[in-house]
């Protein structure tokens, strides 16, 4: 077959088309490569799903982003004789007795400055027999001021959350005896 031939059939117009498609488009795509700069992009018009996972470095971002995710965790919680908490005092406070007649309460307080990630209790001081008959409702993390539970709203959060600074246990003692309940909270510095 002759190349005039080729020129006028259909595979001839084709393969043609298709050459010019792919110089066209791979010329434009890079002369748009090499003229997109950071001032062509508006403030806040790059977001998460634009950018490739795994694709900006911590060798990217400025050391006040970096210090933003160090955020020193520390855990505490009261153990008397080893631990003196003096905001977290209510912590050490024995749930009554009461064959469960009443909704008691412990929590801790982070160090001033630290919020609140984490937390849980224990009962490690008592025999399987007497943790038996505690009854748990509430392990949730807390805002403490003044010796109080204030969970007072974030000012225009329309979902009500908190900055908490703490942790709080809630339930009841069915025991006939007192019993303590050892609230625990994982801290960190956030900004």
């Amino acid at each position: 077959m002759r190349f005039n031939t080729v020129l006028h059939s259909r595979t001839g117009a084709v393969i043609g088309g298709a050459a010019v498609l792919v110089t066209v488009g791979g010329v434009g795509g890079a002369v748009a490569a090499g003229q997109i700069g950071s001032s062509d992009i508006r403030d806040g018009g790059v977001h998460r799903v634009d950018i490739h996972d795994h694709a900006v470095s911590s060798s990217k971002l400025s050391d006040g982003v970096l210090h933003r995710f160090q955020h020193h965790l520390e855990a505490d919680g009261p153990y008397p004789g080893l631990t003196q908490l003096h905001q977290g005092a209510n912590s050490t406070k024995l749930w009554t007795g009461d064959s469960g007649a009443t909704l008691q309460q412990s929590w801790v307080t982070c160090a001033p400055g630290k919020k609140a990630v984490g937390g849980g209790f224990g009962q490690w001081d008592y025999s399987p027999e007497v943790v038996k008959n505690m009854q748990i409702l509430t392990s949730v993390p807390a805002t403490i001021r003044n010796g109080q539970v204030v969970d007072t709203p974030i000012p225009g959060d329309v979902d009500q959350s908190i900055r908490p600074n703490g942790w709080l246990v809630e339930g009841f003692n069915n025991n006939t005896t007192d019993v303590s309940v050892r609230p625990w909270v994982v801290c960190a510095v956030m900004r």
